[in-house]
């Protein structure tokens, strides 16, 4: 068909529109996918101001011992987008070493006064858990408060972050306890965020015992005692005699060590007596007391039941070492009998 000059064709041309709304819609769409975190940094106005509303909310809930998972997650999730925002903040820094501190809290880490006694001669180890996650939740915490700390010294959170330090120096346990008691105990326990006074406390009373430190040890506990102090850890007259005879036998004075472990001790055959016991008699072959030692256990054998494990196997070790030595106890390992699962018919 033939057309007239300056005419238009009056068929309708086919819209590009949609095909270009498509494109676009596909391009934002991969953009978005690809650039999801930083679009989420770029929304967020203060990363440190959320991540610290949520440090409320957590500290709130520890005080409450109402700790879940919900805050956990989200203080996790807050702390990575502050570290990415700021890699070199010490602060983003040390909440990323906080947020591993909390999952270990939600895993069971605990400081309670019954752990500190009951296994006041273990590694820090076997008393927070060695399973792979607690190892790594330590190893992360040491990990990023290290970080935080060469970064920068003094920092707002920087005292917290000397407690993350302290806690998993003493699970590494890569420096003896003298080192480590002398490096961290002059922690300012005004300074730290109040989440923390009572683990401090925890973990000074356990370094000063471990390091033979008696003299602080003495200082630490009569502090204890006052209604007003930070991170009050309850514990009675006899367990603090129990701690003192535990310090000096660390120290190796063995005479006040002694008195203390015979005050902590009664007629009940609880872990204290037990563990006074056996502590008493370690002494005593310390001394060179052999069969003194050998002798003391011999007869705790006889009113023991929950360490008569312990008090065996320590008998074996002085025997071995020292066969001349003499008990009445048999000392054999029971024999475990196997069952036939293929009987004669």
């Amino acid at each position: 068909m033939a057309y007239l000059p300056r005419h238009e064709s009056h068929r309708k041309k086919k819209s590009k529109f949609p095909y270009l709304f498509l494109v676009f819609f596909l391009g934002l769409a991969l953009f978005g996918f690809f650039q999801e975190r930083k679009i989420r940094l770029f929304f967020t106005k203060d990363q440190k101001q959320k991540i610290e509303k949520q440090k409320v909310k957590i500290q709130a809930a520890i005080e409450k011992n109402e700790l879940n998972e919900t805050f956990v997650r989200d203080f996790d999730t807050y702390s990575l987008d502050f570290l990415d925002k700021d890699p070199l903040d010490p602060s983003s820094i040390h909440y990323r070493a906080r947020s591993f501190y909390y999952s270990s809290l939600l895993n069971g880490l605990q400081f309670d006064s019954a752990s500190l006694i009951s296994h006041i001669d273990e590694p820090i180890s076997l008393i927070f858990g060695d399973s792979n996650k607690t190892k790594d939740d330590f190893a992360n915490i040491f990990k990023y408060a290290r970080m935080a700390e060469a970064i920068k010294e003094d920092f707002p959170e920087s005292e917290s972050n000397q407690f993350l330090l302290f806690l998993t120096e003493a699970y590494r346990e890569k420096k003896k306890f003298p080192i480590i008691y002398k490096e961290y105990s002059v922690l300012d326990t005004k300074s730290l965020e109040s989440e923390f006074h009572h683990p401090t406390v925890w973990l000074l009373v356990y370094s000063a015992v471990r390091s033979g430190n008696t003299k602080d040890l003495e200082k630490l506990l009569l502090s204890n005692r006052a209604e007003d102090f930070l991170g009050k850890i309850l514990l009675t007259e006899r367990e603090e005699n129990f701690l003192n005879g535990m310090c000096y036998y660390y120290a190796k004075d063995y005479v006040p060590a002694l008195n203390f472990l015979r005050k902590s001790k009664t007629d009940f055959p609880d872990f204290i007596t037990q563990k006074s016991l056996l502590m008493e008699a370690r002494i005593f072959y310390a001394q060179n007391l052999h069969q003194k030692a050998v002798d003391l256990l011999s007869i705790a054998l006889n009113n023991s039941t929950e360490k008569s494990k312990e008090y065996k196997s320590q008998l074996r070790t002085w025997i071995a070492e020292r066969p001349s030595l003499k008990t009445n106890v048999d000392l054999t390992e029971p024999k475990v009998i196997e069952s036939n699962e293929m009987e004669d018919e």
